[in-house]
């Protein structure tokens, strides 16, 4: 059977367990229960239920359904597409929620899944916010991805910026100290900020930027 392969994670996540954990649990090889979870296919029902009590959610939650729903966006995915161009979409408030999902916790679930085909990303998400307009506008998706690797930067791209004072999404360039970058803003009332790159909590590349118009 079909089974949600992200949500599954997300929920392992919340609970502060690893796979081994779970596989452990569902008494199975650490190998074989990551395997699955690739496929997005567990054969044995009785293992579903098993991990649908472990993650504490009934067993229609983490099982795919024969049908999606088309919202009328367009966006979002069909069954016939490829799966590998489905993204997560969280309905989260940037500001605030971010900050829980870039730590090793993630405790908002995807809400849907965006078919982005050709876009490299782990999330999208609604932007609100008047620094980039208006390259970016309230209520565009963005689609972004995590950066782990602090010694290189893309100068001259979009990235999101989350620190421990506040999450911003703003280009990056080059700073003339060299533990430094520097976000800039596309609006003039926006003065430039010098950024130790230590201070960075978690940094997401934007990869895409979906345009909508909010009325």
């Amino acid at each position: 059977m079909k089974i949600k392969r992200e949500f599954i994670q997300e929920l392992i996540k919340r609970k502060s367990l690893k796979q081994k954990d779970v596989a452990a649990l569902l008494g199975l090889n650490q190998q074989d229960f990551n395997n699955s979870l690739h496929r997005r296919i567990i054969a044995d029902y009785k293992i579903i239920e098993k991990l649908a009590v472990i993650l504490e959610v009934d067993v229609a939650d983490i099982l795919e359904k024969e049908d999606f729903r088309e919202p009328n966006s367009g966006y979002f995915k069909r069954k016939d597409l490829d799966q590998k161009n489905f993204i997560p979409f969280h309905d989260i408030n940037q500001h605030i929620d971010m900050f829980d999902l870039t730590s090793d916790i993630g405790v908002h679930p995807a809400k849907d899944y965006v078919y982005l085909p050709g876009v490299s990303a782990d999330l999208v998400f609604s932007y609100f916010g008047n620094g980039m307009s208006p390259q970016i506008e309230n209520g565009d998706w963005l689609a972004i991805r995590r950066i782990h690797d602090f010694s290189f930067f893309n100068y001259g791209s979009l990235y999101f910026v989350v620190t421990k004072e506040f999450v911003l999404v703003r280009t990056l360039r080059k700073s003339t100290h060299a533990n430094k970058i520097l976000l800039i803003s596309s609006q003039d009332f926006n003065d430039p900020i010098e950024l130790p790159i230590s201070s960075i909590k978690a940094l997401y590349v934007v990869s895409a930027i979906i345009k909508r118009n909010i009325l």
